[in-house]
């Protein structure tokens, strides 16, 4: 999720300041927190829009505008907001992380995990973005469904 501010989850104490930052937390059956992670740069807007488990993984998908680090080294915006798509491990640590956009504005919708393990997600984004098989082009804001290997 997103919070701003500080929160506590059962864990570390973490403070977004008074933009969005992205939280994820493990929980026991019976509510207990086994971990927590806060995610990207106070005072900066980053939103998860979209979480999704593979297998016991979860897939975060959202927006960010300026630096977000999940744990292997920081993505940076390049413009205005740009799309994040990020696995963590079964304890919280990066399996995986990119970035997608440009200078101009691209946003993170909603994210699904099909059959193969493959990465769905869509969106929406002006100027142009390339999820890894050459860029696309928008006309002025423009819809995209994009697919990624796990």
């Amino acid at each position: 999720g997103n919070y701003k501010g500080a929160i506590n989850l059962g864990g570390t104490d973490f403070t977004a300041g008074v933009a969005d930052n992205v939280i994820v937390a493990k929980l026991d059956k019976d509510g207990k927190h086994l971990w927590s992670h806060s995610f990207g740069e106070a005072n900066k807007a980053e939103a998860a829009t979209s979480l999704e488990l593979d297998g016991n993984q979860p897939v975060l998908l959202g927006t960010f505008t300026s630096t977000i680090d999940f744990g292997g080294g920081k993505l940076t915006c390049a413009g205005i907001s740009d799309i994040f798509l990020a696995k963590l491990d079964k304890d919280g640590c990066q399996v995986h992380a990119n970035a997608y956009g440009d200078a101009a504005f691209q946003r993170a919708e909603s994210l699904a995990i099909d059959a193969g393990g493959n990465n769905v997600f869509a969106g929406s984004f002006d100027g142009s973005v390339d999820f890894g098989t050459g860029a696309i082009t928008a006309a002025e804001t423009d819809a995209y469904v994009a697919k990624t290997k796990p």
